[in-house]
């Protein structure tokens, strides 16, 4: 504080103070577990800024600078590096059954797809599939958690995973495929820290560009073409759950989309679907009875087939 401080007590200084680094970029700053993140390459100096305030009504600013050099320390490498996410395409590795792939991918890339221009219908049903408190939960979902800890338990193995888009969208981008405690540590790490970068919407754009839809097929623009020759803007209610329902696990659910009949397990996780889709007011009653006849290409769902063979996929 300076010198006209000195006599006033209960100094208060902000929660928050602002940051930028030695590139003129604005830098996260979390105060509680001093974390930085910075596009600066190497190395980079934040320059801290605060206002402190006593109890006279006196102010006064000050500024420190912190130099940080070592990008391989504990802090930067065990959190995922979620920031590369929130300019340009990154370099992602992924594990399909051909093998390993190393691509280039996000925004400005020639693959890319706006999620402005996909049909809300696709992104709807995405969303009740796979994460449907995607747009109240901070990155991870506890409830989720819970229930996913129950149904494993009574089924005795793990039938239900609790991974959120926010999740997945780190560890497809940033995280290896090894399926280990630490691993999933640090997915919910990114994926919280994922969430205070981007907007959901720019969260699940890098989702659909991302994610696979069985038979080798990645993204939604070539998703769209694969199964039914038609654009990600003019997917159809009808499409859009089709492409949902082989999500999360699209090598052994999308057996059904391959073949243009739908497989007892796919009826049942389809009307699933639409049923989500309808309670959260995302089509209404019309276009659900719609849904329900034509949805198994033109066909209509049945959602109390059975089949014992299928059984595994619940």
């Amino acid at each position: 504080p300076a010198d006209d401080l000195q006599e006033c007590s209960n100094i208060t200084y902000p929660t928050t103070p602002t940051a930028t680094d030695n590139c003129d970029n604005d830098v996260l700053v979390t105060r509680d577990s001093t974390i930085f993140t910075s596009t600066c390459v190497d190395s980079f100096t934040i320059r801290y800024y605060w206002t402190a305030t006593d109890n006279c009504g006196n102010t006064s600013t000050g500024e420190q600078s912190i130099f940080v050099q070592d990008l391989e320390s504990p802090v930067f490498t065990f959190i995922p590096a979620v920031w590369k996410l929130t300019s340009g395409p990154i370099e992602v590795t992924r594990w399909p059954k051909t093998g390993e792939q190393t691509f280039l991918i996000g925004p400005g890339h020639d693959h890319w797809v706006d999620i402005r221009i996909v049909s809300r219908h696709v992104l709807n049903a995405i969303v009740v599939a796979e994460d449907a408190r995607f747009f109240e939960h901070p990155g991870i979902d506890t409830q989720e958690i819970l229930n996913s800890i129950e149904t494993n338990f009574e089924k005795g193995r793990y039938a239900r995973g609790a991974s959120t888009i926010s999740q997945q969208v780190v560890k497809m981008t940033l995280l290896s495929s090894e399926k280990t405690l630490l691993r999933k540590v640090r997915e919910i790490c990114g994926a919280l820290l994922l969430e205070k970068l981007l907007t959901k919407d720019e969260i699940l754009e890098w989702y659909i560009n991302l994610t696979e839809f069985g038979d080798g097929v990645f993204g939604i623009k070539d998703a769209a073409t694969h199964y039914f020759e038609t654009a990600p803007e003019l997917l159809t209610i009808q499409q859009g759950a089709n492409l949902a329902l082989v999500l999360p696990s699209p090598n052994a659910w999308s057996v059904g989309l391959r073949a243009r009949k739908l497989t007892p397990f796919g009826h049942r996780r389809y009307a699933s679907i639409i049923e989500r889709m309808y309670e959260q007011k995302f089509i209404n009653d019309p276009l659900r009875k719609a849904a329900l006849a034509t949805g198994d290409f033109g066909r209509p769902i049945d959602p109390e087939m059975t089949d014992k063979e299928n059984e595994n996929h619940d």
